[in-house]
């Protein structure tokens, strides 16, 4: 008997299951993130970088994996390190020659679509402001996404109606 309780414990009963996942909240613009495909692996890193800054802000916007589900898609375009000719103001850094600074900006450029719609963003912080690179450069594209969203969010909302 006891046999029979455990393999009837075991076993999933008719109907049941694992719950289904709640709907979105209809309030979250719903943003799908992608690059060309064969992109090289560190445009795949900036890929996954911006889609978990974009999933930070849980108050307005997620990520989907799938376009048709999308309300605003983000491809990322370029990464690309920057070195400016002139750096004023700044003294060597750890591992640097004496008397040599080489400052490099990691830019990270992306086009975002609603509709007819077409933006061009490009991250605007610095590695001197923040020193986190590709991560930071993602996390200021997902404001200005955040920022751009919110001004377009009841035609978004409307649009997918």
């Amino acid at each position: 008997m006891a046999m029979l309780w455990l393999i009837l414990a075991l076993v999933p009963q008719a109907g049941t299951g694992t719950p289904a996942a709640p709907p979105p909240n209809p309030s979250l613009i719903r943003i799908h993130v992608m690059t060309d495909p064969g992109d090289i692996k560190e445009v795949e890193t900036s890929l996954k970088d911006l889609a978990d800054a974009i999933n930070a802000r849980k108050k307005s916007l997620v990520t989907v994996h799938d376009e048709e589900k999308a309300d605003v898609t983000v491809q990322i375009i370029q990464r690309a390190v920057e070195v400016p000719k002139v750096v004023i103001g700044l003294g060597p850094r750890p591992g640097d020659t004496p008397g040599m600074t080489t400052v490099k900006t990691a830019k990270l450029k992306v086009q975002l679509r609603f509709e007819a719609i077409q933006v061009s963003l490009q991250n605007k912080n610095k590695v001197y402001d923040n020193p986190g690179g590709w991560r930071s450069a993602a996390e200021d594209l997902a404001g200005q996404i955040d920022k751009w969203v919110g001004q377009y969010r009841t035609e978004i909302i409307q649009k997918r109606r």
